[in-house]
């Protein structure tokens, strides 16, 4: 019975608006370029190679350089006058401390590096959830909300601005940065009264909620004025409240660093531990102590600086979140979005292709390709 069926797909058939579209009506070029677009590499890379080993400009090299040097001239320094002088022969101490110190140091920097990346990646996942709540919100604004009058349409673009405004203005904010004269910011925001060109604007602490305002407001007015039903409005209403509780974490992970003492107390331990280091190899190692201690000093410090520099993400470091390509990426979804020059209605949509093809598409391109 299977076999049949298979003859009967094969054979011509009548095409009528009705029916799906048959695979082989395809032009081969058009299958060609989908199947050479699939897997395509992205704008992320990951630095699986060896010369990821060489490289300084993403490292913390510059940042722990002065301190690694001075390290290093120390025991430099106490190396000469252990192998120089005799008198010194007495500064040599029992290396049992390092392994004492070197679990220490062990815990307290596994600690320092942990909590610093959990910060790191839960302000990654809440850009990601952002993301997502200003799409879904873009998509119900776009697509959901009825033009009524021809100044509806101008509200739509208006409220497209206020989202990526929204995102935009919490990059600002997290960075401390207060205002509205910003090249990516102040042109999302002209058309309201208060932010009119050339004219004085105040300086608001919280930038991102006063945008939410607006959009909660264009919400309200759509469901009044019947633009749209209550399930998509309660859908708006979500997504609005899940980006404003994304702003909410934000400040906390900004406003929230380890505790002073803890960080404090690390260092402090760790410079105990490098300054004492030459003291604990001299008698075993000699002149070896001088490379000993620059790898340890760089590995510890680097560790160190690591934590640090990812502990706050929202900054301008090479390893901070890139929040300006966040931003244009959505940008660019918005403006392709808003670009197109006719309505997402359904009833202009063509013959799609049968499902049942998908497979001997695929074969098909794959067999050419071999041959």
């Amino acid at each position: 019975m299977s076999e049949i069926h298979l003859v009967i797909q094969d054979q011509p058939q009548a095409v009528t608006d009705a029916a799906p579209r048959p695979s082989r009506e395809l032009l081969a070029s058009e299958s060609v370029v989908r199947k050479s677009r699939r897997g395509k590499a992205g704008k992320v890379v990951y630095d699986d190679n060896m010369l990821s080993t060489f490289h300084v400009r993403h490292s913390v090299i510059p940042t722990i350089a002065a301190e690694v040097a001075f390290y290093t001239l120390w025991s430099v320094l106490w190396t000469v006058l252990y192998k120089t002088t005799n008198a010194l022969s007495g500064l040599a101490v029992n290396p049992l401390i390092i392994t004492i110190l070197g679990v220490v140091m062990g815990l307290l920097l596994v600690f320092r590096t942990n909590t610093a990346y959990d910060r790191y990646w839960e302000a990654r996942r809440l850009w990601g959830t952002l993301f997502t709540h200003a799409r879904n919100l873009a998509r119900f604004v776009w697509v959901a909300v009825k033009v009524k009058q021809p100044h509806d349409q101008l509200e739509k673009h208006a409220v497209m601005n206020l989202i990526l405004a929204y995102v935009v203005a919490c990059k600002h904010h997290l960075r401390f940065e207060y205002g509205t004269k910003y090249e990516d910011l102040h042109q999302l925001l002209v058309h309201l009264p208060e932010y009119k060109p050339s004219e004085l604007h105040s300086t608001l602490d919280n930038l991102p909620l006063e945008i939410s305002f607006h959009i909660s407001a264009f919400v309200q007015k759509t469901r009044s004025q019947d633009q749209v039903d209550i399930p998509t409005t309660s859908n708006m209403i979500t997504a609005l409240s899940g980006m404003i509780d994304c702003l909410s974490s934000f400040e906390r992970i900004r406003d929230s660093p380890i505790p002073k003492a803890y960080s404090i107390h690390l260092k402090q331990t760790l410079f105990l531990y490098l300054a004492t280091l030459p003291f604990q190899l001299l008698q075993q190692l000699g002149w070896v102590t001088i490379p000993v201690v620059f790898i340890a000093s760089f590995t510890l410090l680097g560790i160190l600086a690591i934590a640090g520099e990812i502990e706050n993400p929202f900054g301008y470091d090479v390893n901070d979140l890139h929040l300006e390509d966040f931003c244009n990426t959505l940008k660019d979804e918005f403006i392709n979005i808003m670009s197109r020059t006719y309505d997402l209605d359904p009833a202009t949509w063509d013959r799609p292709v049968r499902m049942s093809d998908f497979h001997r598409l695929i074969t098909t391109n794959e067999d050419r390709k071999q041959k």
